[in-house]
């Protein structure tokens, strides 16, 4: 708890807030900055993610504190857009599969602590109403982007 009422780090924090909304709004009159800012993020993220996966999730929460949509940065594609927040998720699932599948090529021993857990059934559970949430959807006929938008909330929770 000291370390969240640390002033220094509040201060960093403030202006790191107050820089990204600059650079998104810059990103916003000029797109090729935005693209910048958006692979440059990235690639930042997937190397000090690399080494300490922790810092990806903080920047995860972090972008969720300040991105109202996860849009501060994103990349174009046609009518579409992939929002930085998507892609951040999926990079620091990437690396969090990579690393696991590094570690059972070196050790040949899996590790499924997880699976024991006396949480995993209600998890279980969850992803059952998730996933039937996610079909009844289709099943409906609602717009495939509305279906895919609550169920990628969802999985986020999950």
């Amino acid at each position: 708890m000291n370390f969240l009422l640390n002033f220094k780090y509040l201060k960093i924090t403030f202006y790191s807030i107050i820089i990204f909304e600059f650079l998104s709004f810059l990103g916003f009159l000029i797109p090729e900055i935005n693209k910048l800012f958006f692979l440059l993020i990235l690639i930042l993220i997937f190397f000090y993610s690399w080494k300490d996966p922790k810092v990806g999730i903080y920047f995860i929460f972090s972008e969720l504190m300040i991105g109202s949509k996860g849009y501060l940065f994103f990349w174009p594609i046609g009518e579409k857009a992939i929002s930085i927040r998507i892609a951040l998720f999926t990079e620091i699932f990437l690396i969090w599969i990579l690393k696991k599948i590094l570690k059972y090529l070196k050790k040949r021993k899996p590790e499924i602590s997880f699976l024991k857990s006396e949480i995993f059934p209600y998890y279980i559970i969850l992803m059952f109403f998730v996933f039937e949430g996610f079909f009844l959807g289709i099943i409906n006929k609602n717009e495939i982007q509305n279906v895919f938008f609550d169920f990628n909330a969802w999985l986020y929770f999950l």
